[in-house]
C-alpha cells in the first residue's frame, strides 16, 4: 500500500508529539524548581495523544514512529547540559519548548490540510490549538 499524504502528515504528527514529549520529560528530570517539573505531566499527555493518533496509524498498515534512541540520548544531554551551564536554569529551556511545540502545531495542521478522516480532525485541531 502506498502511505497517502494524510498519512504521512500523520506519522509527522506523531514524531513532533514524541519529540515533545522527550523534551518536555528531560526538562522535568533536570530542573528543581517545582513549576518545571510539572512538564512531566505535559509530557505524558504529548505521548497519550502520539498513541492515540498511532492508534488510528496501525490498521492502515503504517506503523508510526517512536524516537529513536541516540537522538533521545543526545536530547536529553543538551537538556542537562544547558541547565548545568546556566545561572538561571530555565534560561533557553522554555524557548526550546516552546519551539517544539511549534513543531507540533505545525505537523498538526499539516495533518489537518491533508485529513479525510473525521473521526481524527476533533483530536489533530484540539492538538494544534493546544500546542
Amino acid at each position: 500500500m502506498l502511505r497517502d499524504n494524510f498519512l504521512a502528515a500523520l506519522h509527522d504528527v506523531v514524531v513532533a508529539c514524541r519529540e515533545a514529549a522527550q523534551r518536555h520529560r528531560a526538562a522535568s528530570e533536570s530542573c528543581t524548581r517545582n513549576d518545571v517539573r510539572l512538564l512531566a505531566d505535559f509530557a505524558s499527555a504529548r505521548d497519550k495523544e502520539a498513541d492515540r493518533i498511532a492508534e488510528f496509524m496501525m490498521p492502515q498498515d503504517d506503523l508510526p514512529p517512536g524516537m529513536p534512541e541516540e537522538r533521545e540520548l543526545f536530547e536529553s544531554a543538551v537538556s542537562l547540559a544547558t541547565v548545568a551551564f546556566s545561572q538561571d536554569e530555565t534560561a533557553g529551556l522554555f524557548e526550546r519548548l516552546d519551539a517544539k511545540e511549534l513543531d507540533v502545531a505545525e505537523a498538526a495542521q499539516a495533518g489537518l490540510d491533508a485529513s479525510h478522516e473525521d473521526s481524527l480532525t476533533g483530536m489533530v485541531t484540539a492538538l494544534r490549538n493546544d500546542a
